[in-house]
Order: C-alpha cells, then structure tokens, then sequence
C-alpha cells in the first residue's frame, strides 16, 4: 500500500466528556483536554490528589501492614481500660 498520495488528515479523540483534534500540524505538542497542563485545580504543580499513585505508597504498604495489628491491638486495650473505668 502507497501512502504517498493522501493527504494529511485531522484525527479526534474524547477523552471522558472532551473532545478534541490533532492536526498533522501540530504532531510535536499534544493538546491538554483537561486545560490545565500539570497544574492540579489549585493551581500548585504536582499536588497531592494529582500525584501518581505508585509514587509513595508501595514504600509504605509493608511498613502499614507491619504496624497495623499493633495499631488494633493498641486500641482494643485502650477500649478496655476504659470499660473497667466506667464499671
């Protein structure tokens, strides 16, 4: 097959409710559908709730996973005790 003699075409893409075009033109920037580049709605770059979400976490899981029986049994004491205050 000879692409040679098409000419270049405009593609579309929805991204959720957003639609948008990318024209042979402009194959080097991609257009941002959110409109609002790496900036979460705050306006600070890189906040919290648009971070990736394998940035911190699996460092932590074994370290949470390792102090959450501690953690309840902890509170089951805590529970206790004060029952024995009450009675």
């Amino acid at each position: 097959m000879d692409s040679g003699g098409r000419a270049p075409r405009e593609l579309t893409y929805r991204d959720g409710w957003r639609r948008g075009r990318i024209s042979p033109a402009s194959q080097g920037s991609l257009p941002d559908p959110a409109g609002h580049g790496d900036k979460g709605p705050t306006g600070m770059p890189g906040s919290l709730l648009w971070r990736s979400p394998h940035s911190g976490l699996p460092r932590c899981i074994p370290m949470l996973l390792f102090l959450l029986p501690a953690a309840v049994f902890a509170g089951f004491l805590w529970l206790v005790y004060l029952l024995a205050r009450m009675a």
